[in-house]
C-alpha cells in the first residue's frame, strides 16, 4: 500500500516523495496549503498556448502590473494609492507609523517622480531607474518599483521605514489574497478603459510574466505571482493572474446583471 501511495503520489504532482518529505517545518507545511489551493501540480498545469495571456511591468498587458501607475488613485478606507503595489507593500509589510510615506499624493513614496530620488540615492541611478521605469512613449510610468524597492530591509532601515514583515509569507495567503482582491477589484472597476481591457481578454487564462519561473519551478521553489508558460506548461503559481481572472469574473458578472 505504501508503494502505491508513492506511485499515485508520483504520478498525480510529478514531485518526488522525498522532496516532500524533507519540507518537514510549520513554514513548507503553509507551502505545501498554498500549492493544494492554487495549483493543479506544484509545478505547472497544462494549458493551450492559444489561451494564454501575458502581463506585467516589462511583459504583455503593461496596464494589468500592480506597478502600473494609475489615471485616478484607487481609494480605500478614504485612503488614496497611485498603484496597486503601493497599496499592498504599505499594508502588508509597513508597520502602521510607517504607511503614510506610500499614500497619495503626500507621502514622500506615494509617486515615481518624487518616490525615485528617495529609494535610490546616486543621480547616475536614479537616471538609469527613471530612464527604464518612467513615463515614456506616451506610457504611463511604473511607478510601483518605488514601494517595491523601498521596503528591502536595508533600505527601509535609510529611509525610517518601520517593517513588520521581512518578507511575503505564504503562511498569509489569506491575508495577500484579500489585500490583492481589494486593490484589483478597485483598480479594474474605477477605470472603464482598464476595465475593458480586462473583460475583453475574454476566458484567456492570465499569467504575470516571469522568466526564471520554470527554473524556479523545477528547483521546488515554484514563484508565488508569476508564471511561464512553456511547452504547453505553466510553471509557477501565478497567484496574480488567479486573482486577476477573479476580478475579470466579478465584472463579467456584474456587466450581465446590468443587462438584465
Amino acid at each position: 500500500m505504501q508503494r502505491l501511495r508513492e506511485i499515485k503520489m508520483k504520478k498525480i504532482t510529478g514531485i518526488d516523495r522525498a522532496t516532500a518529505q524533507s519540507k518537514s517545518t510549520a513554514n513548507s507545511a503553509s507551502t505545501e496549503r498554498l500549492e493544494a489551493s492554487h495549483c493543479v501540480d506544484t509545478q505547472s498545469e497544462t494549458v493551450s498556448e492559444n489561451g494564454v495571456q501575458y502581463f506585467g511591468s516589462g511583459a504583455g498587458i503593461r496596464e494589468f502590473s500592480n506597478f502600473y501607475e494609475l489615471r485616478n488613485p484607487i481609494v480605500i478606507d478614504g485612503q488614496e494609492f497611485i498603484t496597486t503595489e503601493h497599496f499592498y507593500q504599505c499594508k502588508y509589510r509597513c508597520a502602521e507609523e510607517s504607511q503614510h510615506e506610500f499614500v497619495f499624493p503626500y507621502g514622500r513614496l506615494s509617486t515615481f517622480e518624487g518616490g525615485i530620488s528617495h529609494v535610490v540615492d546616486k543621480q547616475e541611478e536614479i537616471q538609469k531607474k527613471s530612464k527604464f521605469w518612467g513615463a515614456k512613449n506616451g506610457r504611463r510610468p511604473m511607478a510601483g518599483i518605488v514601494p517595491k524597492m523601498a521596503i528591502n530591509s536595508k533600505r527601509a532601515k535609510r529611509l525610517g521605514i518601520k517593517l513588520k514583515r521581512a518578507r511575503d509569507d505564504p503562511g498569509d495567503l489569506s491575508l495577500i489574497e484579500s489585500l490583492f482582491k481589494r486593490a484589483l477589484y478597485a483598480k479594474f472597476s474605477g477605470d472603464a478603459e482598464l476595465r475593458k481591457m480586462l473583460v475583453d481578454t475574454g476566458n484567456k487564462i492570465l499569467v504575470e510574466f516571469d522568466r526564471g519561473a520554470e527554473r524556479q519551478a523545477k528547483a521546488g521553489r515554484p514563484p508565488l505571482f508569476t508564471g511561464l508558460f512553456k511547452e504547453g506548461r505553466l510553471f509557477g503559481k501565478n497567484l496574480m493572474g488567479r486573482l486577476l481572472m477573479g476580478v475579470r469574473e466579478k465584472l463579467h458578472m456584474e456587466d450581465a446583471e446590468r443587462v438584465r
